[in-house]
């Protein structure tokens, strides 16, 4: 027994699981970032459930402060290698997807102190497939232009990105232009189409 956070700004997926585990743990549900933060940083947990997009933040950010004991596992409904990728890099202990079937990630929940990282077959041909978007250039970036990459995908304007990442707005454009540069592209526009052409944009 044990108390779950989930993380998901879909009730369904909370009254989903809790149908399954719910009377072998207590859940509790974050409908945003700060919410989940604030249950992690307060209350001692089991395990935790993380969607990757959280209203227009991303549940990546609830693995950092997450104490080394507690396994978190992403949630989602991207067949992205690439976050895949990045939920093992980041500390994640699973990646699953909402239109499989849960038992490996109930499995997971139920051995905590289990150092693997739990996926299903798909996920597994995820990685094998190597559909990150390294071969098709997103890994020229350092990683301070792959996250202003992916804000721009996401729609942001170069004000916002810099509030969102605490760095002045001349960066951010210096950013943004050594990322046209180095992927041969024009306008903001062309950001976006590459993000989903590698299979890296949240849509």
């Amino acid at each position: 027994m044990g108390t779950i956070l989930i993380a998901d700004d879909h009730h369904l997926i909370f009254d989903g699981i809790q149908h399954h585990i719910g009377d072998k743990h207590t859940l509790l549900a974050a409908q945003s970032v700060e919410q989940a933060l604030q249950t992690i940083r307060t209350i001692p947990l089991h395990a935790c459930i993380l969607d990757i997009k959280i209203g227009n933040r991303s549940g990546f950010e609830c693995l950092e402060p997450l104490p080394i004991e507690t396994p978190a596992f992403m949630l989602s409904m991207h067949k992205s290698g690439y976050y895949a990728q990045k939920a093992r890099k980041n500390g994640a202990r699973g990646y699953f997807l909402k239109d499989e079937p849960l038992d490996l990630l109930f499995a997971a929940i139920n051995a905590p102190h289990n150092r693997m990282f739990w996926a299903t077959e798909t996920v597994l041909k995820l990685f094998e497939d190597g559909t990150t978007g390294g071969d098709s250039g997103f890994e020229v970036l350092s990683s301070r232009e792959q996250q202003i990459f992916m804000l721009l995908a996401d729609g942001l304007s170069c004000r916002e990105i810099a509030e969102r990442l605490i760095i002045s707005p001349k960066t951010v454009n210096v950013h943004r232009d050594h990322i046209m540069e180095k992927l041969s592209l024009e306008k903001n526009a062309d950001i976006m189409k590459k993000a989903i052409e590698w299979g890296v944009l949240l849509v």
